[in-house]
């Protein structure tokens, strides 16, 4: 499966249990590394970096992902709905 088809999944997923998601394009004024996805709801914020099965986040974005959580945020990265599924669960429930 692709990386994207598999954030189309999550985009719906988090869009289907009220959260206001969007996907951070690539572009000359991002910074590199920067998570795939970024969502809110009641106050939550978070952002994920979305793998391909068996493909691990680069050394930057594993440091945005811990820069993120420092922050008092909720960040991290998955390479498949379930295992997604399973961490947002366990911050809004």
């Amino acid at each position: 499966m692709k990386e994207r088809a598999i954030q189309h999944k999550v985009v719906l997923y988090l869009r289907a249990n009220g959260w206001l998601v969007w996907k951070n394009h690539g572009s000359q004024f991002s910074p590199a590394g920067l998570p795939d996805l970024c969502a809110i709801k009641d106050g939550l914020f978070i952002a994920i970096e979305v793998k391909v099965p068996r493909k691990k986040p680069t050394p930057v974005q594993l440091a945005w992902i811990a820069d993120i959580n420092d922050h008092g945020h909720y960040a991290f990265w998955g390479d498949n709905l379930p295992g997604i599924k399973y961490l947002l669960e366990g911050l809004w429930k």
